[in-house]
Order: C-alpha cells, then sequence, then structure tokens
C-alpha cells in the first residue's frame, strides 16, 4: 500500500518538500529534533570546559612532577634503576648520567640564545621606535624555547605594531626578524 492512496500522495509531498531552495537541509534539521538545540549548545559547551579542565589538570601535573624531579633527581635515578636487574644497573646509571649531563648543557645553551635572541630584538625594536620593545623582546626571547613555531608567533605581534608604525618599519622589522634567526641558527 507504500505506492498506493494516501501514502503515496505524502511521499510526493515529501519529494516535492525536498526539491525546493533549501528542502533537504530542512528535512535533516528537523528530522529527530525536538526543542531549539539549546541542549545540543549546552552538551558542547561542558564538553569544551571538560577537555580545557583537562589539559589544565594534566599541565599542573607535568608542572609538579618535573618540580619534584627537579628538587631530588637522585631519588627518582635510584629508584628507576632498582626497576632493572642489579647486573645493568651499573650500565644504565652511566647512561642516565651521561644523558642528564648532556640536557644540562643544552639547557644551558638554550638559555644563552634565548638571552641572546630577547636582547637582540628588544634593541633593534627600540632602534626602530617601536612601541613596546623591551616587552616585545622578552616574549621574543621566551618564545625561542618553543622550536620551530615559538620564533615565528614571537614575531608576529612585533611586526603587526611595526606596521601600525609605518609600512617601512614593518618591513624593516621583518628583515630583523630575519636577520635575528638566521644568526641564532
Amino acid at each position: 500500500t507504500f505506492w498506493m492512496g494516501t501514502d503515496r500522495d505524502k511521499m510526493n509531498r515529501a519529494i516535492f518538500a525536498a526539491l525546493q531552495p533549501g528542502g533537504v537541509y530542512a528535512i535533516i534539521d528537523h528530522s529527530g529534533r525536538q526543542g531549539t538545540g539549546n541542549g545540543e549548545a549546552i552538551s558542547n559547551l561542558s564538553a569544551v570546559a571538560r577537555a580545557a579542565l583537562a589539559s589544565l589538570g594534566n599541565l599542573l601535573l607535568i608542572l609538579f612532577a618535573g618540580i619534584y624531579f627537579a628538587l631530588d633527581p637522585k631519588l627518582y635515578r635510584n629508584g628507576a634503576l632498582r626497576l632493572l636487574p642489579p647486573a645493568r644497573r651499573p650500565q644504565v646509571g652511566a647512561a642516565l648520567d651521561d644523558a642528564g649531563i648532556a640536557l644540562r648543557k643544552w639547557l644551558s645553551a638554550q638559555l644563552i640564545v634565548m638571552a641572546a635572541v630577547g636582547t637582540l630584538t628588544g634593541l633593534g625594536l627600540g632602534l626602530l621606535g617601536v612601541p613596546l620593545a623591551l616587552s616585545l623582546g622578552l616574549l621574543m626571547g621566551l618564545l625561542e624555547f618553543v622550536p620551530l613555531v615559538g620564533p615565528i608567533v614571537g614575531a608576529i605581534p612585533a611586526v603587526f605594531i611595526a606596521f601600525s608604525q609605518s609600512p617601512l618599519q614593518g618591513a624593516i622589522m621583518i628583515a630583523a626578524y630575519v636577520l635575528i634567526q638566521q644568526l641564532e641558527n
């Protein structure tokens, strides 16, 4: 009976409605949904809030774990070595010590590079007369620690501020950043 009588008329009306502008989308939008959609918005908002809180919790956990590891690294090193067979402990202990020395040297070099880039940026911005030169130099120095994207993200505010002063100043600032990054690399 689907193709006969009133069912067929209902189907024809549905097809006709679907062929109208926005018809398919109207059918999809209203199928199985009641109310105004506020429940879906609240559900999405709560999902975003949960993700933000979880990220904040993970960040705090990493921060506190890092602080505890930094306060007494030998305690954690020796505890990790106890998980290994006694015959392997000296070899792994020496490897951990070497890795710790290399990491300290790398971090010292990073701090020197961060200070140099921040200082050069601050001086360059100051010589160009860009407002907030010291703050932007500090930001650039701190973001230098982030690989690949840090220098780019750090350059964006200073370049925008320089362009707001004049296009020539913005172009000079871009050239200065490229030069500083080439010197740093």
